[in-house]
Parts: C-alpha cells; sequence; structure tokens
C-alpha cells in the first residue's frame, strides 16, 4: 500500500493543489492529512472546502492539527 501524508496547509490553496496532483501521480491508495487547513494563508476557505470534498472519498483521513481547533464551534 502506497500512503501519502500532508500538513500545514494554512490556507494555501495552490499548494494543496500541486501536492494532491503529485499524490494522484504516484497512484497513493491513501492520504492522511494531519491537520492546520486554514490558520494564515491566502485562500482558507477554498482550503476548507477542498478538504470538505476529500472526505467523501475513504480514501482520504483528515486529523485535527492544532490551528484547526480554533476554528471549531463547541
Amino acid at each position: 500500500m502506497k500512503i501519502a501524508i500532508i500538513s500545514d496547509i494554512h490556507g494555501n490553496n495552490e499548494a494543496l493543489d500541486a501536492v494532491l496532483k503529485d499524490i494522484e501521480g504516484q497512484k497513493c491508495d491513501k492520504i492522511f492529512c494531519l491537520g492546520d487547513l486554514a490558520m494564515a494563508g491566502p485562500e482558507p476557505s477554498k482550503v476548507v472546502n477542498r478538504v470538505k470534498d476529500l472526505l467523501k472519498n475513504d480514501k482520504f483521513l483528515l486529523i485535527q492539527g492544532n490551528t484547526d481547533e480554533r476554528f471549531i464551534k463547541k
């Protein structure tokens, strides 16, 4: 099984697109995202929406990062 691990996207949608394209080209079976999706960066809402779409696929697993905790409604 080939896995990819990504983290610390911090609202950089352009970088996320590039990394996901590379992961696709490498034919990874699973993608583990270690969080820190939106804090700072140029396009935090685009990153969050993109990750929400990715979560619909059982190939993608998200683990909450330390900065993600600030955006969760309690």
